[in-house]
């Protein structure tokens, strides 16, 4: 090793430790995998063998130098440029705006294909009513707690699953929320295979059919799949599972709900003794008095 701050014409100091080397080796008699080792065949793994050049003075070995380096001072603030920035009433209020994705694009364009106005929503107005939308939110959620309401929040013992009615759940069983109509599901009664990072909307809310009704009771809302043959009707999960006749095509994915028509005229005009309605599919105890 030679030292960058010698004295001219003396030959630095110089020392070879072999057994550096040697902490470094393995014995012969370790096993090595293929996987585990590279083979190297350069000229200078002969010099190794003698040992590794130290330095024996450590006052003829280079120093290093160093200093530091002050940041530059900051001129003035950041700001945001112009171009995504709108001007609230108030001008020291800046946001930025909200940018439209792919999602918002097609649900725009499908409504105004849906609505068939000539005008029609412009991007700009769903961009204003948006931020307008999150800005109200903010200030009610700010609101809201502040106030005692807020304070005394918890977690609603009565919510159960709208399929199985049980308020309890497993890791690999959580309950789910629609994001549009609130219905709460477990995921091995809906079919859910994995909870979405994202949103998650049931199938009736997904197909835009918020009123859907179920062919086998009379109530509408709530935890409904399609019905086969036909795919236009809906019905319950908990009633295709309440009546016999009735069957569920996939259990995974717990749908599409079959084979309604099997049901006897029988029960159809049978009269609900809870709700006195004569509309859907009844049940009757097997035991009669």
């Amino acid at each position: 090793m030679t030292s960058g701050n010698r004295i001219p014409g003396q030959r630095p100091a110089e020392l070879f430790r072999a057994d550096l080397i040697s902490a470094m080796k393995i014995p012969d008699s370790q096993s090595l995998e293929a996987g585990t080792y590279m083979t190297i065949r350069e000229p200078w793994r002969t010099e190794w063998d003698i040992g590794v050049q130290v330095c024996v003075n450590s006052e003829q070995s280079s120093q290093k130098k160093w200093r530091s380096i002050d940041p530059p001072p900051y001129t003035q603030d950041f700001r945001m440029p112009s171009a995504h920035t709108t001007e609230e009433n108030t001008p020291h209020l800046r946001y930025v705006q909200y940018d439209l994705d792919d999602l918002d694009l097609n649900w725009l364009e499908r409504i105004n294909r849906k609505r068939k106005i000539k005008s029609g929503l412009s991007e700009e107005t769903l961009r204003c009513g948006i931020c307008l939308l999150e800005t109200k939110c903010q200030q009610n959620m700010a609101s809201a707690l502040t106030s005692e309401n807020a304070l005394s929040i918890e977690y609603d013992e009565s919510t159960v699953c709208d399929v199985c009615k049980d308020k309890e759940s497993e890791d690999t069983n959580e309950m789910i929320f629609c994001d549009v109509c609130n219905v709460c599901v477990h995921q091995a009664c809906y079919g859910i295979a994995t909870v979405p990072e994202g949103e998650w909307i049931c199938k009736p809310c997904l197909s835009e059919e918020w009123n859907a009704k179920c062919v086998l009771c009379p109530n509408t809302g709530g935890a409904l799949k399609r019905v086969r043959p036909g795919n236009t009707n809906w019905a319950h999960l908990s009633c295709a599972l309440w009546i016999p006749e009735v069957r569920v095509g996939n259990v995974d994915k717990m749908e599409p709900i079959t084979n309604v028509e099997a049901v006897p005229m029988g029960r159809k005009n049978l009269v609900c003794y809870l709700c006195r309605k004569k509309d859907g599919v009844c049940i009757q105890c097997s035991v009669r008095l």
